[in-house]
């Protein structure tokens, strides 16, 4: 599986390099470009395009870094089985509507794990009863 992932991946990267090597034969044209009053100099048209996309791609990377990493960090703790009581919580309540039992909810209110609740299982709380 590892070298099949390998190969995509070098597959992926050989396929954009000889893309941007094209873009940057087309658009040889010279041009000097000017970023906010600050000259950066003269290069390819096709130059200034590929480093527009690579900084795209970085910036993007970088936006979607935190949420990427706050899912695995979940998914981690899920596998290993460290839930935590918001979790639990949110999983008593769905247990909670599809019972609609009373004493669910007596349970709920008793039980300290489900305390530390937040404010979405309140409000389904809140909502059922």
């Amino acid at each position: 599986m590892r070298l099949l992932r390998f190969l995509g991946w070098l597959f992926a990267i050989s396929v954009v390099t000889v893309l941007g090597v094209w873009l940057v034969q087309d658009n040889s044209a010279e041009t000097r470009l000017v970023l906010l009053g600050f000259p950066l100099g003269s290069l390819p048209l096709g130059i200034w395009l590929a480093l527009a996309f690579l900084l795209g791609v970085f910036v993007a990377i970088l936006a979607t870094l935190p949420a990427v990493v706050g899912a695995r960090l979940r998914l981690r703790r899920l596998e290993f089985g460290t839930v935590s009581g918001e979790f639990a919580a949110i999983l008593f309540a769905i247990r909670m509507v599809n019972s609609s039992s009373s004493s669910a909810f007596t349970t709920w209110l008793t039980n300290p794990l489900f305390h530390a609740s937040s404010t979405c299982v309140g409000w389904a709380v809140k909502n059922i009863s």
